[in-house]
């Protein structure tokens, strides 16, 4: 394509040398000294592919009959060959192609190794750098996904739609389920909700129900978590002991419930301002998204309100993207 990305290849297979091969280009290439010649052919061993370090290289007796020469002279060679890191003597293991030093590459925060490996990936892929944020935007952001976030739980309906759309910038909408639906009962208006989406989002709650549904429809389905750092954070809290949870539904507790030591989470409703207005401000709460859009009270939280979804679902979510800013790129091209 235009920015020139292709597959990445197989992953080569591992070459080696026959002793006899060895022999004759660790000994016989280039000109000059035999040191010299020795690290010659090391070099060229290491760049084709033959030598990794730790490679055993032909004892120094191997070597000396091989160049017919004398074997002090070759024991000469290794030592110099050591001396500059070319190679590594070890008792009773002979001599070997030594690692080359660690690169002093500048420490990094998060975000930059993060790209840093982005663009080590963009690399093998034979995408140019200097293409690569020409190829991003084409390919995220030509065509904005319409993405219907579908739950029965205000709480798990508000994170949905408010992460999905300021984390991948989709055009988020709520369907909300009523309480009871199953998969042989999806309840009507489902599918007409679903019919404008380019992308169905849900929870493990309803995945039977709207997998159905999304299914009928043609539309990728994706089901997300909680986020795994909530979740932890959760557990350890209620190990060292009671926890509240200031929730907008019963429901949303009701499932927060399942984690280890659940039978000490206290569960709140926003809505109740005598109850919220009577916790202990000194103790952090966990507090959900659509809990903080119906009180006004301060909290001290035991996590940010976002992101409350596992980030284990990117994978999908990028190529439904990806999929359909290239079909709108394709679409023009016609």
């Amino acid at each position: 394509d235009a920015a020139g990305a292709r597959p990445a290849g197989p992953a080569l297979p591992a070459r080696r040398w026959r002793p006899d091969e060895m022999r004759r280009v660790l000994v016989g290439h280039g000109r000059g000294e035999f040191v010299d010649r020795l690290r010659a052919g090391i070099a060229a061993g290491t760049t084709l592919g033959y030598l990794r370090p730790g490679d055993r290289l032909p004892s120094i007796r191997e070597a000396a009959q091989a160049a017919g020469v004398d074997h002090r002279v070759v024991a000469s060679a290794y030592r110099w060959l050591a001396a500059e890191g070319t190679v590594e003597v070890r008792n009773r293991h002979g001599v070997m192609v030594a690692a080359p030093p660690a690169p002093d590459l500048p420490e990094l925060g998060e975000t930059a190794e993060w790209l840093a490996r982005v663009l080590e990936e963009a690399c093998a892929h034979q995408v140019k750098v200097s293409q690569l944020p020409d190829l991003l935007r084409r390919w995220t952001a030509s065509a904005r996904l319409h993405c219907a976030c579908v739950e029965s739980c205000p709480d798990s309906l508000a994170a949905l739609t408010h992460e999905l759309k300021h984390q991948w910038g989709l055009d988020t909408y709520p369907v909300a389920l009523a309480r009871g639906t199953t998969p042989g009962h999806p309840g009507e208006g489902l599918a007409e909700a679903l019919r404008g989406a380019d992308l169905v989002v849900t929870t493990p709650f309803h995945a039977a129900t709207i997998r159905a549904a999304a299914g009928a429809l043609g539309k990728p389905l994706v089901v997300v978590h909680a986020s795994e750092e909530m979740v932890a954070a959760v557990e350890e809290a209620l190990r060292a002991g009671p926890l509240t949870a200031v929730v907008a539904d019963a429901e949303y507790g009701e499932r927060l419930r399942a984690v280890a030591g659940g039978e000490r989470l206290r569960v709140v409703l926003a809505d109740d301002g005598e109850a919220v207005a009577a916790l202990d401000p000194a103790q952090p709460v966990l507090l959900t998204r659509a809990a903080q859009q119906r009180t006004a009270a301060r909290l001290r939280l035991l996590v940010p309100v976002s992101p409350s979804l596992s980030p284990a679902a990117a994978g999908e979510i990028a190529r439904v993207m990806v999929a359909r800013n290239l079909a709108a790129e394709r679409a023009l091209a016609v």
